[in-house]
């Protein structure tokens, strides 16, 4: 088949035209945001401020932010309810999939009740609590995490901070097995 100058010249021009095309869309379209895992997007940390309060803390990414009504807590397995006056103000969003909520950006601070005057919250813990969290975040990107579930070691007189993960210095510690402890091995033998 031969090609006229004309023939040939329309041919390369539609060419040129499919690979500018090609060219400007690579160029113009967005690479997917890099999301953060959620431990790092939502950090939390607490510690005891005194022997009837625990103190929580999130680090919120910036371009993240956390829902309100999906935290949930649990001290040595039992739930604590907070009232909404106990959450700090937020911020109203009208999100696609819950619908009008408060929601938390930078960081949010939580006091959670250990004990109630003349009643304890948690029996029989002498000195080690097991802090439990529920909570749900998203990116701005559009990306919903599913809930995030953590656990903070805590002890009643130590105020050091922790994260999920650690213990706090001298708590928890494990009971000795049926031999007993290292030091009652060393004096039998």
């Amino acid at each position: 088949m031969k090609l006229n100058t004309a023939s040939a010249a329309r041919c390369a021009t539609a060419m040129l035209l499919v690979m500018l095309t090609s060219a400007t869309s690579a160029a113009t379209t967005k690479p997917e945001p890099e999301l953060l895992e959620a431990e790092k997007a939502f950090q939390l940390s607490g510690r005891m401020r005194d022997d009837r309060t625990i103190e929580v803390r999130y680090l919120v990414a910036d371009g993240y932010y956390m829902y309100r009504d999906r935290f949930r807590f649990e001290i040595n397995g039992k739930p604590l309810k907070l009232t909404t006056k106990q959450f700090p103000p937020g911020k109203i969003k009208q999100d696609a999939t819950f619908g009008k909520v408060v929601t938390y950006r930078n960081s949010v601070h939580l006091l959670l009740p250990v004990s109630k005057p003349g009643k304890t919250q948690i029996e029989g813990a002498a000195k080690d609590l097991v802090l439990k969290i529920t909570s749900q975040g998203c990116a701005d990107a559009g990306v919903c995490y599913p809930p995030l579930h953590q656990q903070l070691a805590l002890a009643l007189g130590s105020s050091a901070i922790v994260t999920p993960g650690e213990t706090n210095a001298g708590s928890f510690s494990r009971p000795a097995g049926p031999a007993g402890s290292i030091s009652d091995l060393l004096k039998r033998n």
